[in-house]
């Protein structure tokens, strides 16, 4: 058959597999003042990080570029430059600060300072500390809500203390009945947050649309970190007692099969795609990988000092990129078109992905638009050579995902 005769002579579906750029997580030693850099691909330990006192929390800017750490024993947050992984200067904030939260679009942390009943904003594109906001009663933990219009705060005292992020007024204490609550984790369409109390051993659900408690859940022992998965279907609770993690299901606040780790268990992560869970086991120097899909724990990753809080950067690479090359052959001319379409990274800090034919750049296509590029090329084997990255406001660009025939 001759290519004249041929309006549509070839689908050819070219991909590739959804990889991610490699993941890190960065743990915080409070025994010997360091943070560690984990790589969640090989989990292989990087060099540790040094220049803190203390280091309790640790919050990364959506788009991967920073780490702030808090110090306990002090009144400083030290953020890290993750390209170099680099402590840099100091931003002096409130004493004793510790938990700490970074809003959805990158451009303000805020840092609950246990010790003067303050939390203190950050303004990331200069570092700059605002005026501490008054929440009173021993702030430790902070979250924020996905929309980045509130944060709140848990106070030693027993409450909750929401932010108003506008304006950064805090609103009315939640009485939330608490004798201890350590951690706090908001679910990802915002509308509930869920404290861990130390001392009387349960989690306790909050409704962010009114600011009311529900029912505390029991069954856990001396909870301290909490994660909730990206799909919001399950809650994960690190007990420093029991050595071990216990899933929450949302949909109605019951608990499944706790997952045994050993250790005293302190901070949880979990990552981007939702398949693992890392905890912190502070006594025996330990990061533990959970398996979410089986929830089997895998071997522990040793080597750590005291290891507390863990974070894990956030992925900024596109899915999976889907090429069609099509024949378009019109009297007698014939052209190879090949149609590129991708998913969104799901990170709101990309602005844009740059398409690669070899290492030239032959196109930018703004996150805002569709998501699709399109071009003649000499051949069908010149596929090969096509990639797409991600880019965010900062610069950061994700590593190249190739166009794979298949």
């Amino acid at each position: 058959m001759k290519l004249s005769k041929i309006l549509l002579a070839l689908a050819l579906m070219a991909y590739a597999p959804h990889a991610q750029a490699t993941l890190f997580a960065y743990v915080t030693n409070i025994n010997n003042n360091t943070v560690t850099p984990l790589n969640l691909s090989t989990n292989v330990l990087g060099t540790a990080i040094t220049g803190f006192n203390d280091p309790a929390y640790i919050a990364i800017t959506p788009d991967g570029t920073f780490a702030y750490v808090t110090n306990l024993d002090g009144t400083t947050v030290i953020p890290i430059n993750l390209g170099t992984n680099t402590a840099q200067a100091p931003i002096t904030v409130g004493n004793s600060p510790a938990g700490i939260a970074i809003t959805p679009n990158g451009a303000f942390a805020y840092v609950a300072n246990s010790g003067d009943g303050t939390v203190t904003p950050i303004n990331l594109a200069t570092n700059a500390p605002g005026a501490p906001i008054v929440v009173g009663g021993n702030p430790f933990a902070i979250a924020i809500t996905p929309d980045g219009a509130f944060a709140y705060v848990t106070n030693i005292n027993g409450n909750v203390t929401p932010i108003n992020l506008s304006n950064n007024m805090p609103e009315a204490a939640i009485p939330a009945g608490l004798s201890l609550p350590f951690g706090i984790a908001i679910n990802p369409d915002g509308t509930f947050a869920y404290v861990t109390d130390v001392n009387n051993s349960t989690v306790t659900p909050i409704d962010l649309e009114n600011d009311t408690v529900g029912t505390p859940i029991s069954g856990f022992s001396a909870p301290i970190g909490i994660a909730i998965a990206p799909d919001g279907s399950f809650a994960y609770v690190a007990n420093a007692a029991s050595g071990n993690v216990i899933p929450i299901n949302l949909a109605n606040d019951t608990l499944g099969t706790p997952i045994t780790t050993g250790g005293s268990l302190r901070d949880i992560a979990i990552t981007p795609n939702g398949t693992f869970a890392y905890v912190t086991d502070n006594s025996g120097g330990n990061v533990i990988p959970i398996n979410l899909s089986s929830s089997n724990p895998l071997g522990p990753i040793p080597g750590f000092d005291g290891p507390y809080a863990i974070a894990i950067t956030q992925t900024i690479q596109p899915g999976p990129l889907q090429g069609v090359v099509r024949l378009d052959t019109f009297l007698n001319r014939t052209d190879i078109i090949l149609t590129l379409n991708w998913t969104t990274s799901g990170n709101p800090a990309v602005v844009a992905y740059r398409i690669y034919n070899g290492n030239t750049l032959v196109g930018t296509v703004p996150a805002s638009d569709p998501l699709m590029f399109v071009t003649c090329i000499s051949s069908q084997a010149s596929t090969q050579g096509f990639s797409i990255t991600s880019v965010t406001a900062s610069g950061l660009e994700s590593v190249q995902v190739p166009v794979v025939i298949s």
